[in-house]
């Protein structure tokens, strides 16, 4: 997960992922309506996903972001 602003990487787990957002657990302190970039790295797969998306919601376990586009996954 990178931030946009102060930029910097981290790596987290994702719970409740689907097309079009996804639930990101962790303690790092993020906004609502922040832009965000992830990479995501399916189980099972080869190929890294990466895309944008925006913070739609922050507590105390982690982060909902919103993709900007709807992810294809087969």
């Amino acid at each position: 997960l990178s931030r946009s602003k102060n930029c910097f990487t981290f790596m987290c787990l994702t719970r409740n992922i689907s097309n079009s957002g996804a639930f990101v657990k962790t303690d790092f302190n993020f906004h609502i309506d922040q832009q965000i970039s992830m990479i995501l790295s399916p189980p099972k797969s080869e190929k890294e996903i990466t895309v944008g998306g925006r913070i739609t919601r922050v507590d105390s376990k982690g982060i909902g972001v919103k993709f900007d586009e709807l992810l294809s996954v087969h």
